[in-house]
C-alpha cells in the first residue's frame, strides 16, 4: 500500500466520485421517477428530469448534496469532452424491467437498488478506515471522517426514500386508500356512551393492507432479504400510523368519551397489524408495533389540562406531527371551553413555536450537513492545503529530488502509461524505503532483492472475501519493512485505474463536496 502513498488522497476522491454517481444515479432512477424514465438509453438532466435536488420529498441537506454532485458530474464531463457536453446523462434502467408496473412496481429491483447502497457504502468506509486512512496526510483526515459521515447520512435518507416510494406505490396507487383520513374524520367521537366495538374503517383499513401489501410481500419472501422486509414493513406501519393521526386531526368534535374511542380504534388495529408483520420486526422494537406509539401520543395530548402542559408537549413531539395536527389538538382539546379569543392567541403560540422548532431544525441539520464542505474549502483558503497531493508532499521532509520529480509528475498526470509509473517508483524505492509513519530511511541492498510474498489462503466461509491472512500480509508495523520492487496484477490495475482517473481529471483543488 506504501507504493501508492503519494496518490493516496487522489485515490480516496476517485472513490467518492464513484460513489456520489452512484447514489445520485440510483436515487434519481428508483425514488423519483419521471414518465420520461424509459424514452431514450439516457436520460437528458437538463430537458427530461425533475433535478432530484428540488424534490421537497427529502430534507434541505440532501437536497443540497444532489446539487452540488450534479454540479461536480457536470463539471467532469464538460472537460472530459472538451466543453462539447455540458450535462452529465444518467444510464436508464432497462427496458424490459418497467418498475412502474403493477402489482409489484419494481419491488425487487428498488429493494436490490437500496441495500446496495449500504453495501458499497460499508466497502468504501471499512477500505477507508483500515487501508486508505494511513496513507492520507493527517491534516487532511478531518475531511475525510467528515466526509463519511454526510455521505452515509445521505445513503440513509436515500435508502429510506427508495423504500417508501415502493410502499406508497404498492399501497397509494390505488386511489381510495388516500380516503381514509376522510373517513376517519366522518366517524362519531363526540359519543355519549361507549362501547366495546371500534369503527367499521379499522377492519377496511386492514383487509386493504393485507391485500395490498402483505400478500405481494409473501409472494416475495423468498427474494427478499429479511432487513428488506423490516424497512418496508416499517415504511408501511409509519404511513398509515399517518393516515390515522391525520384522520384523528381532521375530527371536528370529539369528547372524553371519543378519545377513548380513538384509542379503541388504534389498538385494535395495532392488533390486527402483529398478525401481519413478521415476528422478528416487533421483537427488534422490544415487543412493540413500530410508530404506533406516536399515534398514541397524539390522542393522549387531548387530556392535557393547561396551556403550559400543551406547549411543553409540543416542543417534545414537534417533530412528529404537522403544524394544523398541533393546532388541532388545541380546537378539540383543552380549547373547547376557552373563550374564542384565548383560543386563538393558543393557537398562533402554537403555530410560532412549532413553525419555529421546525425551521430550527431543518437549520441544524444544514450546518451539520455542510461542515464537510467547509472542511474542502478550507484547502482552498489556505487553511488547508490547497493542493492534497502537496500535502502528502510535504509529510515526507527527507524526500530525495527524483521523489519529489516523481509526485510533481504524478500530480500533473505526466506519466504515459502505468509501467512508466512503476519504473519511475521502483527506481525512487531502489535505494530509499517509506516506513508506515512516512519517514524515509535508507534501504539495504540485501533488502531489496528479497521481496516480501503475498500469499492467497484459502477462508472458511465465515471469514470475509476482502479479508486476507495477517501471517501473508507485509507488515507495516516496523520501519525497516521495505516497498516491494515487484507488483502483483492486481496491483498493477489498480495503478491503472488511478492514472486514467488522473490524466482525465489531475487533481488541483478538492472538490467542493457537500
Amino acid at each position: 500500500m506504501e507504493i501508492i502513498q503519494p496518490i493516496g488522497l487522489d485515490i480516496f476522491f476517485a472513490f467518492t466520485t464513484l460513489y456520489k454517481f452512484y447514489l445520485y444515479t440510483v436515487y434519481t432512477l428508483f425514488a423519483n421517477i419521471s414518465s420520461n424514465t424509459v424514452s431514450s438509453t439516457t436520460i437528458n438532466l437538463e430537458e427530461a428530469f425533475t433535478y432530484p435536488e428540488h424534490d421537497t420529498k427529502v430534507s434541505e441537506a440532501l437536497q443540497k448534496t444532489f446539487k452540488t454532485i450534479r454540479e461536480e458530474l457536470n463539471r467532469c464531463v464538460k472537460e472530459a469532452t472538451n466543453g462539447e457536453v455540458t450535462f452529465f446523462k444518467i444510464p436508464q434502467v432497462s427496458q424490459m424491467i418497467n418498475i412502474k408496473q403493477p402489482p409489484f412496481f419494481g419491488l425487487y429491483e428498488r429493494a436490490i437498488a437500496a441495500e446496495s447502497l449500504t453495501h458499497l457504502f460499508n466497502a468504501i468506509e471499512k477500505i477507508t478506515e483500515k487501508r486508505m486512512m494511513e496513507l492520507i496526510p493527517k491534516k487532511s483526515r478531518a475531511y475525510v471522517t467528515q466526509f463519511l459521515k454526510s455521505m452515509k447520512t445521505a445513503t440513509e435518507e436515500v435508502k429510506e426514500s427508495i423504500y417508501g416510494r415502493t410502499v406508497k406505490y404498492l399501497l397509494f396507487d390505488f386511489p381510495y386508500m388516500e380516503k381514509y383520513p376522510d373517513k376517519i374524520a366522518n366517524c362519531k367521537y363526540q359519543i355519549q356512551v361507549l362501547g366495546d366495538q371500534c369503527n367499521k374503517f379499522v377492519f377496511e383499513l386492514r383487509d386493504d393492507i393485507k391485500k395490498f401489501f402483505s400478500i405481494k410481500l409473501q409472494t416475495m419472501d423468498d427474494r427478499l432479504p429479511e432487513h428488506s422486509i423490516h424497512a418496508l414493513w416499517d415504511v408501511a406501519i409509519k404511513y398509515v400510523v399517518d393516515l390515522l393521526v391525520e384522520g384523528f386531526a381532521r375530527v371536528k368534535k370529539c369528547n372524553n368519551e371519543g378519545r377513548v374511542l380513538m384509542q379503541l380504534d388504534l389498538q385494535t388495529l395495532t392488533t390486527e397489524l402483529q398478525k401481519m408483520i413478521p415476528a422478528s420486526l416487533i421483537e427488534e422494537h422490544k415487543g412493540y408495533v413500530p410508530h404506533v406509539a406516536v399515534a398514541r401520543s397524539y390522542i393522549s395530548a387531548y387530556y392535557e389540562q393547561s396551556e403550559s402542559d400543551l406547549l411543553e408537549w409540543v416542543k417534545k413531539n414537534v417533530h412528529n406531527f404537522t403544524v394544523k395536527q398541533l393546532v388541532a389538538i388545541a380546537n378539540n382539546g383543552i380549547g373547547a371551553n376557552m373563550k374564542k379569543n384565548d383560543l386563538k392567541q393558543l393557537t398562533s403560540q402554537i403555530e410560532q413555536l412549532a413553525t419555529s422548532l421546525k425551521m430550527q431544525k431543518e437549520h441544524n441539520e444544514l450546518i451539520e450537513n455542510s461542515s464537510d464542505e467547509s472542511l474542502m474549502n478550507n484547502f482552498s483558503n489556505g487553511t488547508g492545503s490547497g493542493d492534497p497531493i502537496a500535502s502528502i508532499g510535504s509529510a515526507i521532509p527527507a524526500m530525495h529530488k527524483e521523489e519529489q520529480s516523481t509526485i510533481s509528475m504524478i500530480r500533473s498526470g505526466s506519466f504515459a502509461s502505468t509501467k512508466e509509473l512503476l519504473s519511475s517508483l521502483t527506481r525512487s524505492t531502489s535505494s530509499t524505503t517509506i516506513s508506515k509513519d512516512s519517514t524515509a530511511s535508507r534501504a539495504s541492498t540485501d533488502t531489496m532483492h528479497n521481496p516480501i510474498n503475498i500469499t492467497l489462503t484459502n477462508h472458511s466461509p465465515s471469514t470475509s472475501r476482502t479479508s486476507i491472512d495477517a501471517a501473508s500480509r507485509p507488515s507495516l508495523d516496523k520501519p525497516k519493512d521495505t516497498l516491494v520492487s515487484t507488483t502483483t496484477d492486481k496491483m498493477k490495475n489498480f495503478l491503472q485505474g488511478s492514472m486514467n482517473y488522473l490524466k482525465r481529471n489531475p487533481t488541483n483543488t478538492p472538490p467542493n463536496n457537500k
